[in-house]
């Protein structure tokens, strides 16, 4: 059953009195891109799938709550972010783990790439990753909404509970601080726009 992205009322009151059919649904139908969302906030060597599982299991709780005033989709990534933001605040050593390949990068791989080039990019990647995980959570997070995940400014401000000109005034900031990070990375300098290199 597919869900449309205004779900039945009946579907969404279900879920509300937590039926399990009706979530499965729900969240089947959101699952791909919450995966790709969380991919793009936590990089690719974080527990990617432990983080979008401790999403789905906050929002069962939170379903009764779920008031409609935002899509099912921007409910979710609120939760994930909420979910990110504790993530952050464990110690470093139970937030790594080893690096999955498979998940190394967001964008689809070339298959016509050869796999030393496959690799260079999976490295990039993770060095792009590197260097926002440098950047507040704050700032990072309205950043990959924006930027990466082409959210506009008005559905951020209602994800992140910000006004928009404190929205905006994040994503200037964390696009500045990335910026002199890949200006000063020998092996993503050329990604700085023309302009920004020194």
């Amino acid at each position: 059953m597919q869900v449309s992205a205004t779900p039945d009322p009946a579907l969404i009151e279900a879920c509300r009195k937590k039926d399990r059919a009706a979530l499965e649904t729900v969240f089947r139908a959101h699952l791909p891109t919450l995966e790709r969302f969380v991919a793009h906030m936590v990089g690719p060597k974080a527990d990617i799938e432990d983080l979008v599982q401790d999403t789905l299991v906050t929002a069962i709780a939170a379903f009764p709550g779920f008031r409609g005033d935002a899509s099912v989709g921007s409910w979710l990534n609120g939760i994930a972010i909420n979910v990110f933001r504790r993530h952050l605040r464990r110690p470093v050593e139970r937030r790594s783990v080893p690096l999955d390949l498979v998940a190394a990068s967001a964008e689809p791989v070339d298959p016509g790439a050869s796999p030393d080039g496959i690799a260079d990019g999976r490295r990039r990647v993770e060095r792009i990753h590197a260097h926002l995980s440098a950047i507040g959570p704050e700032r990072r997070i309205a950043f990959i909404l924006h930027v990466i995940e082409g959210r506009p400014i008005e559905e951020i401000a209602q994800i992140v509970g910000a006004s928009r000109m404190a929205v905006k005034s994040r994503i200037f900031w964390a696009r500045r601080a990335l910026m002199a990070r890949v200006r000063r990375d020998p092996a993503l300098r050329e990604l700085a726009p023309r302009e920004e290199r020194s």
